[in-house]
């Protein structure tokens, strides 16, 4: 394996395609002498690139054959967008063959070099002219994605402690004691927690908690918890 230490230019690749991809950067080589910062993906770290763009509909990377009179193993990977459209192309590796010094498996290196073609014929190749993923671009993609998950999880959160202050005003949550609360739970949704409830199920249960009449609604704190809790 060459051990050759990498550039300023080669160091920020590889912590743009670890940040913005989740990309093992030491699974990424430099294996082109032309072209010093063109990185070698491999067909499995492409791929889950070229899904988080949301532009593919399915790939697929299989061995093809290996030409024994030529040593060479032959890939094919097929990609297809989400507008329907098929892009089919090979990747083709000497076995034995050893790219700027580095020593990969033949048919590593066939696999990443098929899917690499397939995507960049595609567009869909980050670090290649004419493509449409750019890192900015999945950057945002990726933070619009974390926010909206934020916003969810917030809006969660914010039907949890509503449903928890609305248990409290029916006297179904008294201090500590949340029998009641856990009963009338069981009794709606089949569970004693709303914890595992998403945004939608928590304003149902809400609703339907706003609308209970507690039998014991009116009486000291003391007598409605006790009793319930008997």
């Amino acid at each position: 394996m060459n051990n050759t230490i990498k550039t300023a230019k080669q160091e920020q690749i590889l912590n743009e395609l670890n940040q913005n991809f989740g990309i093992n950067p030491e699974r990424i080589l430099f294996l082109n002498p032309r072209d010093p910062n063109d990185p070698w993906i491999p067909a499995d770290e492409l791929e889950s690139i070229a899904r988080q763009t949301d532009r593919i509909e399915q790939i697929s990377v299989m061995h093809d054959k290996y030409i024994p009179e030529t040593g060479q193993v032959i890939y094919t990977a097929t990609v297809v967008n989400k507008n329907g459209v098929t892009f089919t192309h090979p990747g083709v590796a000497k076995v034995g063959e050893t790219p700027n010094g580095y020593d990969i498996e033949a048919d590593v290196l066939a696999g990443g070099r098929a899917l690499s073609a397939a995507l960049k014929a595609a567009g869909i190749h980050p670090y290649r002219s004419g493509s449409v993923v750019d890192i900015g671009l999945v950057r945002q993609q990726v933070e619009a994605k974390n926010d909206a998950r934020a916003v969810q999880e917030e809006s969660r959160a914010n039907g949890l402690r509503q449903l928890h202050a609305v248990a409290e005003k029916k006297k179904l949550k008294v201090g500590t004691n949340d029998i009641a609360y856990r009963m009338w739970l069981q009794a709606e949704f089949g569970v004693k927690t709303a914890v595992g409830f998403d945004s939608e199920k928590l304003a149902l249960a809400i609703d339907r908690l706003n609308r209970y009449e507690n039998p014991f609604d009116g009486l000291p704190q003391e007598v409605g918890a006790d009793s319930m809790a008997a």
